[in-house]
Order: structure tokens, then C-alpha cells, then sequence
């Protein structure tokens, strides 16, 4: 992941702690932030009923939530 980590991220790396962010979109769309203790990553979610993972789109949600 390029430039600044989201702040989630930043969080859980300085209290040394798991966390995660779960939104909900209109009806159909959820996006899914889950970070580890260390402030690593992972980005998941669905559009409509298609369960997909994020990877095309990972650098401008990035962006977006940094």
C-alpha cells in the first residue's frame, strides 16, 4: 500500500490492537476495513449480490480513507 495508511490503521498499530470497519452503502453495497495489531490491511466487500475483493480499487479506497 502507497502513502499514508488509513487512520484506522495508524490506531490499531499504536494501541497494538486487531479493529476493523464495517459500512453498509445504500442497500446493496458493503465495504469491509479489518486491520491487524501490527497496521496491516485487508479490503473487502460486495457491490449488489456479487461478493468481490476490492484489489482493482484498493489504491483509490485507500486514498479515499486516508
Amino acid at each position: 500500500m502507497q502513502g499514508t495508511p488509513p487512520p484506522l490503521a495508524r490506531l490499531s498499530s499504536r494501541l497494538g490492537v486487531p479493529a476493523f470497519q464495517y459500512n453498509i452503502y445504500g442497500t446493496t453495497s458493503e465495504f469491509l476495513m479489518e486491520v491487524d495489531a501490527g497496521g496491516r490491511v485487508e479490503l473487502s466487500g460486495c457491490v449488489g449480490h456479487d461478493v468481490t475483493l476490492l484489489e482493482s480499487e484498493r489504491e483509490d479506497l485507500v486514498r479515499w480513507l486516508g
